[in-house]
């Protein structure tokens, strides 16, 4: 990741996410640009509005930073157009995006609105969806990463890894499973317990030998969120898509879920390439 892109509008929330972003990217030695979308405005003035914009982030990001210990280089950015278009414009598949959940003007409703959708479904890089207003816990913290066995969790637990090194945060890759209704046997129970078991610490294995393999039995979306909490992740990652091989559902359908109600911040990454 070579640079960190913050949306902000002027929101709570959005404050909150450049305090998240900055504390990440100074922690990752990692650049931040912090973007307003913009649209409207005499077409003839457009590069005096993009500078008059500038300012006024300059302006509300050292005031949402005071007090920030954060050592990092910060630019800001004006994007003409719709937030989720100038956005997606924007972004590199070496960048990471930080959104607030929830904001107003150009990022308005990101708590189920059609700009975190456009950009979960469509941004080349991570999203990450800040859900909290307090103070972010990254350096030293644990980044949990859902895994089914698909290339595209392989991809986010890759890039939780590259992630968890400057970091210096441990990496936890969970694998919930369900049994069927033919399968509470003890016999067959046990099996499937070690099925999963196995499967995870090959999967872990595969990315790196630090990263912490877990088998969890029960509903993937509130397992994942139940184990975060019980091992005070900082960060909870999950693949854009998903569609293991033993029994999960469809990491699509889990992201949807998470970015909505998990309590920690959330990151969500495309597939691979």
């Amino acid at each position: 990741m070579n640079e960190l892109v913050v949306g902000v509008d002027g929101s709570d929330q959005s404050a909150a996410a450049l305090r998240w972003a900055a504390a990440l990217a100074s922690a990752s030695q990692t650049d931040l640009r912090v973007v307003e979308a913009w649209t409207g405005g005499d077409p003839l003035a457009q590069d005096e509005i993009a500078e008059q914009v500038k300012a006024e982030l300059a302006a509300y990001a050292s005031a949402a930073l005071e007090g920030s210990s954060a050592d990092l280089h910060v630019d800001f950015e004006a994007l003409h157009g719709t937030a989720a278009a100038a956005l997606l414009k924007r972004l590199k598949g070496d960048s990471g995006l930080v959104l607030g959940s929830r904001g107003r003007g150009g990022f308005l409703g990101l708590l189920l609105g059609s700009v975190s959708r456009a950009c979960i479904e469509h941004a080349p890089c991570p999203v990450m969806i800040i859900r909290q207003l307090g103070p972010p816990a990254l350096p030293g913290s644990t980044i949990l990463v859902g895994h089914d066995g698909s290339a595209s969790a392989r991809s986010a637990l890759e890039w939780a890894v590259d992630l968890a090194g400057p970091l210096k945060a441990r990496v936890v890759a969970a694998y919930a499973w369900r049994a069927g209704a033919s399968e509470v046997r003890p016999a067959l129970h046990e099996r499937l317990k070690g099925d999963a078991t196995s499967a995870i610490a090959g999967w872990a294995g595969q990315v790196g030998e630090d990263v912490e393999p877990v088998e969890i039995e029960g509903e993937p979306r509130m397992e994942l969120v139940k184990l975060a909490e019980q091992r005070n992740a900082g960060l909870l990652v999950v693949g854009r898509r998903g569609g293991g091989e033993i029994r999960a559902l469809r990491l699509g359908s889990v992201a949807s879920y998470l970015v909505t109600n998990s309590p920690i911040p959330v990151a969500v990454t495309p597939p691979p390439d």
